[in-house]
């Protein structure tokens, strides 16, 4: 409460609302805005990376620089030549494909299938990360696979754990 109380003396504007979560305020905003200047994001929540976009980019902190400095090594990227904050990592939607293996947009029905603790999300019972990014490369989301096994016949079920256990 002191903070959002300096927040309002120096004039920063405070978005808050007890039905909606910060990373929709965020991704309301980002999706307003840019198209009319680039958007960076700077958070520590993995949330926040199904808002990449080519205009919105995320800026990860990391608790460590050796996080940070492990991303850069990673993906063969001079430190030196960003203009980023310490421990920071800029993620573009390039990059969230390949750390993630799936498309930004993708990102919250990854997390929805593999399970995620730090946001109370069980997942789907033996579905870990390797069996979740496949389903989500091969789906898109939670509400097509949903539509691929519903309403399936015994043949149809047996077809498709067939293609699941060969192409899966």
């Amino acid at each position: 409460a002191l903070c959002q109380e300096i927040l309002k003396e120096i004039g920063v504007v405070q978005l808050m609302d007890e039905r909606y979560e910060a990373d929709d305020f965020c991704g309301t905003l980002a999706a307003r805005f840019e198209h009319d200047v680039p958007v960076r994001i700077l958070t520590k929540d993995n949330d926040y990376l199904q808002l990449v976009t080519e205009e919105t980019n995320l800026w990860m902190m990391h608790s460590t620089a050796e996080k940070t400095d492990e991303l850069f090594k990673k993906y063969r990227i001079d430190r030196a030549k960003e203009d980023l904050p310490d421990r920071v990592f800029c993620f573009t939607p390039e990059l969230v494909e390949e750390e993630f293996r799936v498309k930004p947009c993708h990102i919250n029905s990854l997390k929805g299938l593999m399970g995620d603790p730090s946001d109370n999300i069980r997942g789907v019972p033996g579905v870990g990360k390797e069996t979740a990014v496949r389903l989500i490369q091969e789906y898109g989301t939670v509400e097509n696979l949903y539509h691929a096994v519903e309403n399936l016949d015994k043949a149809g079920e047996k077809a498709l754990k067939e293609y699941w256990k060969e192409k899966l």
